[in-house]
């Protein structure tokens, strides 16, 4: 989804930075950017990369253990990581995030959503819910369910009917869970996105929660 992510910003004018590993490996993150968006992709693949057997070398290898480090003090120097789904999932294992999956170790015969547009309930009085409805339809696609222990909640999924459209098995293994949240880490805060918020380019009715997050990136002293 990093193409998707870079379609959106360039469609509605946002400049941006693109990072391969290596960069991010080399860290002082907190000296260039504000924000540093990591879209959804498998953890393995943003850990271990692309062999370089297969791959020009600035594209092979992952983020591995110098690269989480990096991120990870790029947030605690005052920096705000925004990520989604499965970067979402990567951070808050590699940076050690106080969340958990809500949804790890059930089948699919417990809990299953393959690409179904559900509800949420958003706190409309914080920034990155700013300007959307307090009710909205998010992607999600077998996506993150985050339980937070430090942080804030800003989504939920309703304590009935979270489904819209599409095919969902279990909706009761949501109702009431965190759908989207703020993690404090040392200065600075990672914004924990379980949906897909530009899905394809296509979820335009979230990009509002993106765009929100990048710019409640330079807003200090605040979780």
């Amino acid at each position: 989804e990093e193409g998707w992510t870079r379609f959106v910003f360039e469609e509605y004018g946002f400049a941006y930075t693109s990072l391969v590993d290596q960069d991010v490996r080399r860290g002082g993150l907190a000296e260039e950017f504000d924000a540093i968006v990591l879209p959804n992709q498998p953890p393995p693949a943003l850990r271990d990369g692309h062999p370089g057997s297969d791959y020009p070398a600035e594209y092979a290898g992952g983020l591995g253990v110098k690269g989480a480090e990096a991120l990870r003090e790029f947030v605690e120097l005052g920096g705000t990581l925004i990520a989604w789904d499965g970067g979402a999932r990567y951070a808050i294992q590699d940076l050690r995030l106080p969340v958990e999956n809500a949804m790890s170790g059930m089948s699919r015969s417990d809990f299953f959503a393959p690409g179904s547009l559900l509800r949420i309930v958003l706190d409309t009085d914080h920034p990155i819910a700013y300007g959307m409805p307090a009710d909205a339809a998010v992607m999600f696609v077998n996506s993150l369910v985050p339980s937070i222990r430090d942080g804030q909640v800003i989504g939920t999924y309703p304590r009935k009917d979270p489904l819209l459209s599409g095919w969902l098995i279990g909706p009761q293994k949501l109702h009431g869970k965190a759908a989207l949240a703020t993690v404090p880490l040392g200065r600075g805060k990672v914004v924990v996105i379980g949906f897909r918020p530009n899905f394809r380019a296509q979820a335009r009715c979230t990009y509002k929660i993106l765009f929100n997050s990048l710019f409640y990136s330079v807003v200090r002293g605040q979780v």
